[in-house]
């Protein structure tokens, strides 16, 4: 036996016997396809079934791409803002950090006192004074909101 003979059998052998009942036009479509492309009726399944696949997986992949640009478009000034946000908290931290250690070592402050041991009645009010800061902030945010759904209502 041949090489080609052994592996056109191997190849054969993997195959699985499989008995379908299709109607006259899938059976014309079959031949019709086979003829077209110069296979029989098992090719032009097998073919038939692994363009389908592929165009299944570039749909998918088309539906994927179509959601992530649909959804960088709607949240990119979001994510934007956010990053741009954070980058400017932490420069912030960064100065006050740079500026209490200057204060601590011109004033040669060695001793900390943290804020679960004592707080500072003047640290309180910034603290309350910031909330209520953002609390307004939300709350012009929301009524701006409310106001653009009820015009468009």
């Amino acid at each position: 036996m041949r090489t080609s003979e052994k592996e056109m059998i191997f190849v054969e052998s993997t195959k699985e016997r499989a008995y379908f009942r299709l109607t006259d036009t899938a059976i014309g479509y079959l031949d019709s396809y086979g003829e077209k492309h110069n296979l029989n009726r098992t090719e032009s399944i097998e073919r038939i079934i692994r363009d389908h696949q592929k165009r299944s997986d570039t749909f998918l992949d088309s539906v994927a791409e179509r959601f992530l640009s649909k959804f960088d478009e709607k949240y990119k000034n979001l994510f934007t803002g956010l990053r741009l946000a954070s980058r400017n908290a932490d420069v912030n931290s960064d100065i006050l950090i740079e500026a209490f250690n200057t204060f601590f070592i011109s004033y040669q402050i060695e001793k900390a006192y943290t804020t679960d041991t004592v707080k500072n009645p003047a640290l309180e009010s910034c603290r309350t004074s910031v909330k209520d800061r953002i609390a307004a902030y939300k709350q012009k945010k929301d009524d701006k909101a409310a106001k653009k759904d009820n015009a468009g209502t």
